[in-house]
């Protein structure tokens, strides 16, 4: 494996900010480096590095010397580390003693065999999980076995994809996960979990991350029934592109408010009004409309996310009233923000 691979793997991992000093080291043992968030472990079988006796090093110490680990010579002695490349020594203090055990990984079972088509959806879906720590479910990926769904929400939008294998058990993946199998690009990979871990192994490299415990929401309940009784207007991804850029300044900045107006068959108006800061723009686009003319209205960012990641040239919407979720393409909802005039 190359070393920029490596390198990229661990500062995935490795904290920017902790207040375990530890995490911040890489733990060498024998061939194997070893680091670790506390909800991850990631392993590498190195085929440069060997016979180090298991010691700690700094991640940014750790990196000069990562591709002359075979003309250094390492000694430890009281948890004193010194590494002797050619004469010229570094020494440094190890606690390898304090870094992170690897978790109890008994009872693994399969639970989904991904692709790299799944990883690389999975990993265009990242902007769609949730950063907000009161709602941790939210936080990871959700295989749902039962409805054989990739799901990914924040709680605004809903991102709904369909693996390309069988999902076998309910398991959680982390951004950080599908991150680092973003990074090694294997071609399949077997997810195995247990009721605490997920264990993924791609050729050298070992991934554990905590299994999600909390319950993930009902997301099934609010897709709504009957849509093809709705109205629908069809828009060119780009269009819409080039008409939020436009008109997004004018916003509002808590809400991001854009109202969309569908006016005949061929046409719709998107409105951006920040009263405070008496600012408004407006441009028209394109589109294809058929069932009642209707005004809606939404956060210009989760639109621009959506038309991003589409793999579509154009995004069909179907709508019931205002205050309900748009479907997106069958595969994604997009819930409203509440007009007041």
């Amino acid at each position: 494996m190359k070393k920029q691979t490596v390198e990229k793997i661990i500062k995935k991992v490795v904290p920017g900010r902790t207040t375990l000093p530890v995490l911040k080291k890489v733990k060498l043992s024998g061939n194997i480096i070893h680091v670790s968030d506390l909800e991850h472990h990631i392993q590498v079988k190195s085929n440069t590095i060997t016979n180090q006796p298991t010691h700690t090093i700094e991640s940014k110490l750790f990196f000069q010397y990562m591709d002359k680990y075979n003309n250094i010579e390492t000694s430890l002695e009281n948890n004193k580390v010194t590494y002797d490349l050619g004469g010229n020594k570094t020494s440094f203090k190890s606690n390898a003693v304090e870094f992170p055990e690897l978790p109890d990984l008994d009872d693994m079972e399969p639970a989904i065999t991904i692709t790299k088509q799944d990883i690389k959806t999975l990993y265009k879906n990242r902007v769609f999980l949730s950063q907000d720590e009161l709602k941790p479910a939210l936080m990871y990926y959700y295989f749902d076995a039962k409805n054989q769904n990739m799901v990914v929400t924040e709680g605004h939008v809903l991102k709904i994809s369909k693996p390309e294998n069988e999902i076998k058990k309910d398991c959680f993946l982390s951004k950080k996960t599908i991150e680092i199998l973003n990074i090694l690009k294997p071609e399949h990979v077997t997810v195995k979990v247990n009721r605490k871990y997920v264990k993924i192994k791609v050729d050298n490299v070992t991934i554990i991350q905590r299994n999600n415990s909390c319950k993930y929401p009902e997301y099934m309940t609010v897709i709504p029934e009957n849509y093809d009784q709705c109205n629908r207007f069809e828009i060119d991804k780009n269009d819409l592109l080039n008409a939020i850029d436009l008109i997004k300044s004018s916003s509002p900045k808590a809400t991001k408010l854009v109202k969309i107006t569908v006016n005949g068959c061929e046409t719709m108006e998107l409105n951006a009004t920040d009263p405070e800061n008496m600012l408004e723009s407006s441009t028209n686009v394109s589109c294809s409309n058929a069932g009642d003319n209707f005004t809606v209205g939404y956060n210009w960012r989760y639109l621009q996310s959506i038309a991003k990641t589409s793999n579509n040239d154009n995004l069909e919407f179907w709508h019931g009233s205002p205050a309900q979720a748009a479907l997106i393409n069958d595969n994604t909802l997009l819930m409203p923000i509440r007009l007041t005039d």
